[in-house]
């Protein structure tokens, strides 16, 4: 069981499922193919979020009530895949798409990026092509480009 005092404190999985949206766009479909889903996930009023603050509070636990869902678009046909977020980490819960989308149902990630990265190919190079816009005007880039 996770303590509050040891692990990281997941009290609010909406606003982590929108912010490792965001961060990841550049690499996966926009809305309406990658989002949260709503009625998936719980707390989502700030009465429910005051509910498992004062329990895990009471317990010294996370509470087990906290979960977040999303379902993620990926790239070039690769699929979909439906993400759980709760204590554990970040679950692929289910998936359709080529095989190497779908034999990751059940593996669990730190992050939202580690599971795309480890789920679609398509996400890695979008990924690396975003690392290397960073490094276009680079004296080292431009000199490797001649």
């Amino acid at each position: 069981m996770a303590s509050l005092t040891s692990d990281p404190i997941l009290l609010n999985p909406l606003s982590e499922i929108i912010a490792a949206l965001s961060s990841s766009s550049f690499g996966i479909l926009p809305a309406p193919d990658s989002e949260p889903l709503l009625e998936q996930t719980f707390p989502r009023t700030a009465e429910e979020l005051k509910s498992v603050q004062e329990e895990s509070n009471r317990s010294r636990k996370i509470s087990e009530r906290i979960v977040g869902m999303c379902r993620v678009g990926l790239l070039d046909g690769e699929g979909h895949v439906v993400i759980r977020l709760d204590r554990a980490g970040w679950t692929i819960e289910t998936a359709d798409g080529e095989r190497h989308v779908t034999n990751k149902i059940g593996t669990t990630y730190e992050s939202m990026e580690s599971l795309l990265i480890s789920a679609s190919k398509k996400y890695v190079e979008a990924m690396n092509r975003e690392i290397w816009k960073r490094f276009e005007d680079h004296p080292q880039a431009v000199e490797e480009r001649e």
